[in-house]
């Protein structure tokens, strides 16, 4: 999983790359509610962790590419699991995906 560097003075947001998969097949997952969780420790996030999020697209590739973004900014230094919660009609989709490390 990939470690991403944040100073602990920026203001920015950070970038997941998401993918959407129905039945073997590439969609467009913009359409769903994203939320991210910054969450120090071995733990899974809890209710209170999650940060509302939106969606960036790049379709200037093949296939397109879709990014959950939020902003981190009350986080002290240290490092952190970064949980996207993905949430359809039919199911929540919730994946670890990578490591924020605040300096």
């Amino acid at each position: 999983m990939e470690v991403l560097k944040f100073s602990k003075l920026t203001d920015e947001f950070v970038r997941v790359p998401t993918r959407g998969i129905d039945s073997g097949n590439d969609i467009t997952p913009t359409g769903y509610a994203v939320s991210l969780a910054f969450v120090r420790g071995p733990r899974d996030p809890a209710s209170g962790d999650w940060i509302a999020g939106s969606w960036e697209t790049n379709a200037n590739v093949t296939p397109s590419r879709y990014f959950a973004i939020a902003k981190a900014t009350t986080l002290a230094r240290g490092d952190y699991s970064i949980w996207v919660k993905i949430t359809t009609i039919n199911e929540t989709v919730v994946r670890k995906v990578g490591t924020l490390r605040v300096e």
